[in-house]
């Protein structure tokens, strides 16, 4: 059965009162924390236990927070000379340009 709330703080309510609260949301203000933060919105309602993992389930997949892939850095040898010395420059101050030579 799916279980509609018209605030948050009610959804967090009604799981204290049934003693169902998972590890770490003892507290409503954290548990709306990690609503805002993973876009969870009261509309969403959820199924089955009140938890992060259920929760999670009946947020529209458009609406998910996509985990951006690290950027993978080359390893400092493979940086181009060029970049690599205008930018060591800048870091003592010397702002001008690099002869080629």
């Amino acid at each position: 059965m799916e279980m509609k709330f018209e605030s948050l703080y009610r959804m967090w309510e009604d799981a204290w009162k049934r003693n169902a609260l998972p590890e770490g949301w003892e507290l409503a203000g954290t548990f709306t924390d990690w609503a805002a933060a993973n876009k969870y919105k009261v509309e969403y309602g959820y199924k089955g236990e009140f938890c992060p993992e259920n929760l999670l389930k009946v947020i529209p997949p458009e609406e998910r927070i996509k985990k951006e892939k690290p950027k993978k850095e080359r390893p400092e040898e493979e940086k181009p000379i060029k970049k690599t010395v205008k930018k060591e420059a800048k870091k003592v101050g010397q702002n001008r340009k690099i002869k080629k030579g």
